[in-house]
């Protein structure tokens, strides 16, 4: 089963998760912006960097690999907004898709409170697909103010192979899954 394979169900199931739960309470009437599809936003750390001695390194080859296979994952998932931190391996990793799909990567603030940033990028991309890229740090602190409680912990160094997907919806906690994903000279 191919990586974007599996990243559609995943999505699919996301969305229809909700309406599937055991004891389910009783339909109540629902504001306008409930009955809004949810959002879906991919999340992934930056691919593995150069260890150059500098505080902003580029991407070494196998980052450069993991960045084109992020490419080739997403190419076609729908993306609407590309978001992430103004360093060089933030940037390196997702201007393979943005250049792909003809999106420009926007920047966000690295040191922003994490729940300003989802809560301004919830508001701009309601029922959009929005991939974002953060850090060791970033992405599971994201995780954990989408999801509405502390369930995600900081990445290991060498933790770089994980993409996260989120079905947010415009107010509530977000279901989240993960798929791993390598370059392909693995």
């Amino acid at each position: 089963m191919t990586a974007y394979f599996q990243l559609s169900m995943m999505a699919i199931l996301l969305l229809f998760l909700p309406a599937c739960a055991e004891n389910a309470p009783a339909p109540k009437p629902v504001s306008s912006t409930e009955n809004m599809a949810p959002a879906l936003f991919y999340l992934v750390r930056h691919a593995e960097k150069a260890d150059d001695g500098s505080s902003n390194p580029p991407l070494n080859a196998k980052g450069e690999a993991r960045a084109k296979a992020l490419q080739e994952m997403l190419s076609g998932a729908g993306i609407d907004a590309i978001y992430t931190t103004p360093y060089l391996r933030n940037t390196s990793t997702v201007q393979p898709l943005a250049d792909s799909i003809g999106l420009p990567a926007q920047e966000y603030d690295p040191n922003l409170d994490l729940v300003t940033l989802i809560d301004s990028l919830r508001a701009a991309h309601p029922g959009e697909r929005v991939l974002i890229c953060g850090h060791s740090n970033t992405v599971p602190g994201m995780l954990n103010v989408l999801a509405g409680r502390n369930r995600y912990e900081q990445l290991g160094e060498m933790e770089y192979d994980f993409l996260f997907l989120a079905a947010v919806p415009p107010t509530g906690p977000a279901a989240i899954s993960m798929v791993t994903f390598s370059p392909a000279t693995e």
